[in-house]
């Protein structure tokens, strides 16, 4: 392995670099076996997904809240949120996974 200029930036790049760090032009053969070896692919999970996940942990920590202090109604209301948001949360998890793998 050495360093190799890169024909767009002519920054110095590894030769067994998928792309240039610098610029991101494609830095050798891609056909090569032992380079497909160590390509991966990543998919991004939608923001709505998790702004519905992160909703619903908060709801789910306002409810242990409210039901580790509370005393009679606020007790019962932080006990129904808690389970709102664990129902909320399971359902973006789900919807999360069945859209974005």
């Amino acid at each position: 392995m050495g360093l190799i200029a890169c024909p767009t930036c002519s920054k110095e790049v590894s030769d067994a670099a998928g792309s240039c760090p610098n610029c991101g032009h494609p830095i050798g053969n891609p056909t090569d076996p032992q380079r497909s070896e160590r390509t991966f692919t990543t998919q991004a999970t939608g923001k709505g997904a998790k702004g519905q996940q992160l909703l619903a942990v908060l709801l789910v920590i306002v409810g242990v809240v409210m039901a580790a202090q509370g005393s009679g109604d606020t007790s019962g209301i932080g006990g129904l949120l808690l389970l709102v948001g664990l129902v909320w949360w399971l359902a973006a998890r789900i919807y999360a996974w069945w859209h974005y793998g």
